[in-house]
């Protein structure tokens, strides 16, 4: 249990679990929108049992109960959770990621060693109280992340309590420059008792990024490796004063140019290939490229 003494946070607390003092999280919200949590897992239960997760809304789910607001998805209160009347598929995190994200920032330890030494894992915050959103199907849905962000602020606030929300969801679509319109509705949404952490990436050592000026008239070469069987995606953001034409070729196989105002698939020996050149953006006056890519049986490079 390192990464806890590494950041800090065991210096604002002492004891040992369930006997702690200082800054526990006790009295703090801590939601979570990824894939869910696995409500049966001891780390997230008090030392009598009971769930500690006040609720949990399963955007995925088709069936079930909506909560207020919303008409989509199954909705689990701390009540239902407790009595065991949540659903088996709502109950469980298939995915298995927001159960590990919930761990580091929630975890008491008690599913091992009953949260005492010498091998145990405790959390940032073992005393938080946890609301939980499963938008798995939200990573590139930036509209329910939205919605689960909205959701968790407010009951957070029908409680009375400080909400501290994290995305752990590695999206890279947007121009990482603070103007698309997801990144304005997260800093809208933060103020005083509502932080919202948003994660950096697990890429430091990939390479995974690329810049490069086009002369006017003339081309610029990105190169760039898809594995056999695998998709990968390009983005491309630049200056809305700017047309760009893009092209997509490995030798063997290439597209004809897509000019900005256009969308087109392509069939070809080497995979699918989908090209979105935009007009200009009006959240920030920039113009996007999406290229999707579809591999075939060989790497796409």
């Amino acid at each position: 249990n390192l990464s806890v003494p590494e950041t800090g946070a065991s210096s604002l607390r002492s004891g040992t679990a369930p006997n702690w003092t200082g800054a526990t999280g006790k009295g703090v919200i801590i939601g979570i929108v990824d894939s869910g949590i696995d409500i049966n897992h001891a780390d997230f239960k008090d030392a009598n049992g009971k769930t500690r997760v006040l609720y949990l809304w399963d955007q995925v789910a088709t069936t079930g109960t909506s909560p207020s607001g919303y008409t989509y998805g199954n909705e689990c209160t701390k009540t239902v959770i407790d009595a065991g009347g949540c659903s088996a598929a709502t109950a469980q995190d298939t995915n298995g990621h927001g159960t590990h994200v919930a761990g580091i920032a929630a975890g008491n330890g008690q599913a091992t060693g009953n949260g005492y030494a010498p091998y145990y894992y405790v959390g940032v915050a073992p005393e938080a109280d946890l609301i939980i959103v499963n938008s798995l199907n939200g990573a590139t849905a930036t509209n329910a992340v939205v919605d689960g962000i909205a959701y968790i602020q407010a009951k957070a606030a029908s409680l009375g309590k400080a909400s501290v929300i994290n995305l752990s969801l590695g999206n890279h679509d947007d121009p990482h420059d603070g103007t698309s319109s997801y990144a304005r509705a997260l800093d809208n949404a933060t103020g005083k008792g509502k932080v919202i952490i948003v994660c950096a990436g697990n890429e430091a050592g990939s390479n995974i990024h690329a810049s490069g000026t086009v002369t006017q008239g003339g081309p610029k070469t990105v190169d760039f490796e898809i594995p056999a069987n695998k998709e990968g995606y390009l983005t491309i953001w630049y200056a809305g004063s700017e047309q760009m034409g893009i092209s997509v070729s490995n030798g063997t196989c290439t597209t004809p140019v897509v000019n900005p105002g256009s969308t087109q698939p392509f069939e070809t020996s080497c995979g699918a290939i989908t090209i979105s050149s935009s007009d200009v953006q009006a959240i920030n006056g920039d113009r996007n490229i999406a290229v999707k890519l579809a591999s075939g049986s060989n790497p796409l490079t």
